[in-house]
């Protein structure tokens, strides 16, 4: 497992990932490690693996995961931390693991618990991609022409709980006005420092893996690079998102 430490950094801190409920109830788990990216794993056990993983913290929290990506040769996987699993006779069968682990181990001192900052940047029940791109820690390349640009925001919902509205804002530091393409301009209509936009949903619910597109068009541009807060809200939650944004 050396490849996951020297990747994950020096914090980095271990996950028990069950392949299934089965798998979890029958004790039997692989050895990952958690990064700023997402939980790295061996890829080969699950290869053909057709149910989502259920990752667990050695502080007692079990969450739903996701196969980001999978390299056969380098046999690595990396997994998507998901929303947490509340179901108290799994998460009692993972404490109990995770209790006979730490009695086995030396008693050095070793911290569990994953520093703060890692669960906001990896989890959360939305996916955001910028013109297709997955968000991350790095900043998000979009070309500029003569101070505008224009961008695709694509929100994908990751929770299992369906939805009925969605609002979303999104401003930027230092500011810049945004406007969603599309939309029909007057006196009273123009690009705002703040894009405000929201969606009901009538005959079917936004579901796990549901997507919705908003179309932006850019403008008054001084800088390279900015920071974007994109806040979604629903009935169900309100979730925040901080995306680093590099104009070029």
């Amino acid at each position: 497992m050396g490849i996951f430490l020297f990747a994950a950094g020096s914090w980095a801190q271990p996950v028990l990932v069950y392949k299934n409920e089965a798998e979890l109830r029958g004790g039997k788990s692989l050895l990952g490690y958690l990064s700023e990216d997402g939980v790295m794993v061996a890829a080969s056990p699950l290869v053909g693996v057709q149910t989502e993983p259920i990752l667990g913290y050695f502080s007692g929290e079990l969450f739903r995961g996701r196969i980001m990506r999978l390299d056969n040769e380098l046999d690595v996987a990396l997994l998507r931390v998901g929303e947490a699993i509340s179901a108290f006779d799994l998460l009692k069968i993972h404490q109990a693991k995770v209790a006979a682990i730490k009695d086995f181990l030396p008693k050095n001192g070793v911290s569990w618990q994953a520093p703060p900052t890692t669960r906001i940047l990896i989890s959360g029940p939305y996916q955001i991609k910028i013109n297709g791109v997955e968000v991350s820690s790095e900043p998000v390349t979009i070309r500029e022409f003569r101070k505008t640009a224009e961008a695709n925001l694509e929100i994908i919902r990751l929770s299992t709980s369906p939805i009925w509205n969605i609002q979303v804002a999104v401003e930027a530091t230092p500011s810049h006005l945004f406007w969603k393409k599309g939309d029909t301009r007057s006196l009273t209509q123009v690009p705002q420092k703040k894009l405000k936009y929201s969606q009901q949903f009538i005959f079917s619910p936004m579901r796990e893996d549901s997507k919705i597109k908003i179309p932006l068009e850019l403008s008054s541009l001084k800088e390279n690079l900015y920071e974007w807060t994109i806040s979604i809200k629903s009935k169900a939650e309100t979730w925040q998102k901080k995306v680093p944004i590099k104009f070029e």
